[in-house]
């Protein structure tokens, strides 16, 4: 009975150090890292050195057009620029425009397009609310306008009628004062002339009498009695 070696198929150099340690590890990714830094640094728009060989090609936008048919476009495809051209606009996506509608009238002559809405076409029932809403809604805040301009006429209205009233007031309280003044005036004119009077009186009185006695005649220094 005999034993066969068994060994796994890969280089033997693979790994010509089975026994490493954690400090080899380190000094290894030291050493790669020293070496990237080295290196001079690329931008990241521009692909690495490497990937110059691989056979990539660039795809620019294309668009197909209607008028040629890929049969034809294949056999245009012999090797002329004219070929490679149309075949790139074959290979294409296609894409529609059908809601939109082209007519050559005056305005897009003059270079004033209509601007087409691209938003989605909404149920015409629903347009309808939407303008009874905002014509609603318009005519509410019209109402309130109208009624806050009523409010402020009223109250400068008010403003006015009460700077009125107090100017009544004042006139009617100087008016008042006036009169009071003019009445202690007189009431002061009348209590002066009431000793006066009483004393005109009593010597009007004592004459009188005196005259009625006919001591007048008798005795005229009498009359100088006061």
């Amino acid at each position: 009975m005999g034993f066969e070696r068994v060994e796994l198929r890969c280089p033997r150099d693979l790994d010509p150090r089975p026994s490493w340690t954690l400090g080899d590890v380190l000094a290894e990714l030291d050493a790669l890292d020293a070496t990237r830094r080295a290196a001079p640094p690329t931008p990241l728009k521009q692909p690495p050195h490497w990937v110059n060989g691989v056979g990539t090609r660039e795809k620019a936008f294309v668009m197909r057009v209607d008028g040629y048919d890929e049969d034809d476009l294949e056999d245009e495809d012999d090797g002329t620029s004219a070929g490679k051209s149309r075949a790139l606009m074959a290979k294409g996506a296609r894409f529609s425009c059908n809601d939109l509608q082209s007519s050559d009238s005056e305005d897009e002559l003059d270079g004033q397009v209509t601007p087409y809405n691209l938003m989605e076409k909404r149920d015409l029932a629903k347009s309808i609310l939407l303008e009874l809403e905002s014509e609603h809604h318009l005519k509410v805040q019209e109402e309130v306008r109208s009624k806050l301009a009523l409010l402020e006429v009223c109250h400068q209205n008010e403003i006015h009628r009460t700077i009125s009233a107090f100017a009544r007031l004042q006139k009617y309280a100087e008016s008042r004062k006036e009169i009071d003044r003019r009445l202690d005036v007189h009431f002061q004119r009348r209590i002066i002339m009431l000793p006066y009077c009483f004393l005109v009186g009593q010597k009007y009185s004592i004459s009188t009498y005196l005259w009625s006695k006919g001591i007048m005649n008798k005795n005229p220094r009498l009359l100088n009695v006061e």
